[in-house]
């Protein structure tokens, strides 16, 4: 069981009260894996379909408040976002498709490690940014500010030419130069390339052999 407590309070209702609906949400996962009895078939399918859709909804809710306060590492905690809906969404696809191929308990261990190292490594860091009676008044705050504009348009240095591939695909003629802007924007990455990503690699469209690979990755979190 993970038990709230002031270490991860964010200062921030709608925050805190979506951390506080996480754990027990876990904590209710949990007790149903403890109290099956032995041999018994435990459906979790309720439970894995409640924390894909709160997971979805609490990052929105974190990201739209990064991008109104400037937070500056918006881009870098939002991708860290991503990663973590893949790696919900695979589990629930595996335990669609074949239920046994998914433990209970490093289930348990990846959700409630999960959470409460998203609060204390990641949360945490952009309290200050969200505190107006507090933020602006550091010289620091001022110079670490970025204007939400700036988030959307910014771009990184076009990738190295041996990371690029070569691909030919047919599409309709009309289409041509929008792919062709599609490519560069990707090239390029930034806030609007993760942004065409996200859109076209729908989370629901996860095949098994990407679902597979991503349970790789959440069983070989270190959730210490």
């Amino acid at each position: 069981m993970i038990k709230w407590s002031d270490k991860y309070r964010i200062g921030i209702d709608i925050i805190d009260n979506d951390h506080k609906g996480l754990f027990e949400a876990v904590n209710q996962l949990e007790e149903k894996v403890k109290f099956a009895s032995s041999g018994e078939k435990i459906e979790l399918w309720n439970e894995l379909n409640y924390l894909s859709i709160y997971v979805n909804e609490h990052f929105n809710r974190e990201e739209k408040l990064m991008q109104e306060h400037a937070y500056p590492q918006y881009r870098e905690h939002a991708l860290m976002h991503k990663k973590i809906k893949r790696a919900v969404f695979a589990i629930r696809k595996i335990y669609a498709t074949n239920s046994a191929l998914i433990d209970p308990q490093k289930l348990i261990a990846f959700f409630s490690g999960w959470l409460k190292n998203h609060i204390i490594n990641d949360d945490l860091s952009f309290e200050p940014y969200f505190r107006s009676e507090d933020y602006g008044r550091r010289k620091s705050d001022m110079s670490d500010l970025i204007a939400p504009e700036r988030l959307q348009l910014a771009v990184d240095k076009p990738l190295s030419t041996d990371k690029l591939a070569a691909v030919t695909v047919k599409v309709p003629a009309e289409s041509r130069q929008l792919i062709e802007r599609c490519a560069v924007m990707l090239c390029y990455g930034g806030a609007d390339a993760d942004k065409l990503f996200e859109f076209v690699d729908p989370l629901y469209g996860m095949t098994m052999d990407e679902a597979m690979e991503f349970s790789v990755l959440w069983e070989g979190e270190d959730n210490e």
